[in-house]
């Protein structure tokens, strides 16, 4: 995976037994928080986080056993990450109102901070976000069993999302986090943009091409029903990434981070 930029200045923070790792520059308000996905940690943000401190504070990080991050015992919610990021903070005295920018599995987490510390978060952008349902809309355009066929569409097929012979990275338990999810149904009139892929995501997986623009056709609807989360929601279309947006068009990124962070100004005078 590609990184245009590497952070620098690391801190450490002790939220209980554990240390979380983050990375804090530029000042103002509101603060933009960074989320990665699954599996991902900070530098995923790299070639975004310079451009956003130019115009506000902005702290992106590790989550527990990312990086430089003490691991944390599974199995892991998502609700359990976000209140790690709720501890981290805190601890760090880093005050809200807060921008969650999200990719990816993040995007879950943002979803269920937002619905947890409903007061601290004023606004949202969502990179070529992760939905509750993806996983079975998914499965429903898996074809027949085939010789030899990759291990991943045997577990789509039978939804084994949490079988112990398919663990899932950062131990996360899918089926709880989904639950988690049930709840936080609207962002109010949050301003929200959500940034999607141009239709590049799935391409270089390994899949027959039928279930490819299967996929492509249900992440199109997704996606949209993302955008419609809050009444001040916008959808935006990334025609020239795959699924890391932040990192084949960083500029886009900056672009819809700005965006929010000046509605949330103007509201305020």
């Amino acid at each position: 995976m590609p990184r245009d930029n590497e952070l620098t200045n690391r801190q450490l923070v002790t939220i209980g037994d554990r240390q979380l790792a983050y990375w804090d520059v530029g000042a103002g308000s509101p603060v933009v928080v960074l989320e990665a996905g699954l599996e991902y940690g900070a530098d995923t943000w790299a070639a975004v986080q310079p451009g956003v401190a130019a115009f506000t504070r902005v702290v992106s990080y590790d989550r527990a056993g990312i990086g430089a991050s003490t691991p944390a015992a599974p199995p892991r919610s998502a609700g359990d990450m976000a209140d790690d990021l709720h501890a981290l903070l805190q601890a760090t005295k880093i005050v809200p109102p807060y921008v969650l920018a999200a990719h990816s599995f993040g995007g879950l987490l943002a979803r269920i901070y937002t619905h947890r510390y409903s007061a601290e978060v004023a606004g949202m952008v969502l990179v070529a976000s992760s939905h509750p349902d993806q996983w079975d809309r998914w499965a429903d355009g898996v074809p027949a069993p085939i010789p030899g066929e990759s291990t991943v569409l045997a577990v789509m097929r039978q939804r084994r999302w949490n079988d112990p012979a398919y663990p899932m990275p950062e131990g996360l338990d899918l089926r709880t986090s989904r639950c988690q999810l049930r709840d936080a149904t609207s962002l109010g009139n949050r301003p929200l943009r959500v940034l999607s892929s141009g239709g590049k995501s799935n391409q270089s997986l390994d899949f027959p091409p039928d279930l490819v623009a299967h996929m492509a056709r249900v992440d199109s609807d997704m996606q949209g029903e993302l955008s419609r989360l809050s009444s001040n929601g916008m959808q935006i279309i990334a025609g020239n990434s795959g699924h890391f947006i932040q990192l084949d068009e960083p500029e886009l990124v900056v672009t819809a981070i700005r965006d929010v962070v000046h509605s949330i100004r103007a509201g305020q005078r």
